[in-house]
């Protein structure tokens, strides 16, 4: 079970009103065609405190694609030699990815329909969306 809606959220309301002012600031600066002046959010707090749930849910909320890196839990991606790729260089890979694409860019993705979630049909259906990087 994922929450979806902020009230679903076990995170303390100012934290997420926090962030979420935090997202809106990045996303005006981005609309307006200035650089963020902070572009970097680290959130920390125990494992399971809902940090991940709250970014989900407010960046649904805000229009941004989620764009999430998390280690693989397996070696099972080996190379020709029988080793794994190290930590390291799968994060240097995703970033590398992850970069040709742009964060905090606009970037045109489907538009969704509110009422179904589904993509929206029609003129304007490619609204510009914001990439958020989630690692």
């Amino acid at each position: 079970w994922r929450p979806s809606a902020r009230a679903e959220l076990c995170v303390h309301p100012k934290k997420v009103d926090e962030l979420a002012a935090w997202l809106n600031g990045v996303r005006v600066d981005v609309e307006l065609g200035l650089t963020p002046s902070s572009r970097v959010c680290v959130l920390s707090g125990p494992t399971g405190s809902g940090k991940t749930a709250m970014v989900r849910v407010l960046a649904e909320e805000l229009g941004f694609e989620l764009v999430s890196w998390s280690p693989p839990r397996s070696l099972e991606a080996l190379d020709g030699c029988g080793y794994g790729e190290s930590r390291l260089r799968e994060f240097e890979t995703y970033m590398r990815t992850a970069t040709r694409v742009g964060g905090l860019t606009l970037r045109a993705a489907p538009a969704r329909s509110p009422a179904s979630g589904l993509p929206a049909q029609g003129a304007g259906a490619h609204a510009p969306r914001q990439q958020l990087r989630l690692l």
